[in-house]
């Protein structure tokens, strides 16, 4: 009787929680750490934002996609590369068909790079510069 409930027990505990989804959730997500300067006020924050998802600051959405890590063998430093979009988010004014209808403007796509060897572009904000730390 006993073994038959735990049998029952344990089908009741795999058929509500599949094994896939309990590994999703622990599964880590990567970061993007960034150095967020505003000019205006001569202010630095750091900012941790997923790789894949959004972070809005005013006018301004940064998208990281992609990070890695490399090893500098000449200097024997490690670095990181990101690869990130940003946007400015536009009122493009009433439009009878979408009112208050907002159009993203791409700004910057492209690597930003923490190692000084490896020069990045500059992003052209009137507010604000990024400035990469690393990845998780």
């Amino acid at each position: 009787m006993r073994i038959m409930f735990l049998k029952i027990l344990n089908f009741l505990f795999l058929s509500l929680f599949p094994i896939s989804e309990v590994m999703a959730e622990t599964k880590p997500q990567r970061f993007v750490s960034l150095y967020l300067l505003n000019k205006l006020s001569a202010k630095k924050h750091r900012i941790e934002v997923p790789l894949g998802a959004a972070y809005i600051i005013q006018d301004m959405r940064i998208v990281p996609r992609s990070c890695e890590k490399l090893y500098d063998d000449l200097y024997k430093i490690n670095s990181h590369v990101a690869h990130v979009e940003i946007f400015m988010e536009q009122d493009c004014g009433e439009d009878k068909d979408h009112p208050g209808y907002h159009q993203p403007i791409l700004l910057y796509k492209g690597d930003l790079s923490n190692n000084t060897r490896i020069p990045s572009a500059p992003v052209e904000h009137p507010v604000y510069d990024l400035i990469l730390v690393h990845c998780d």
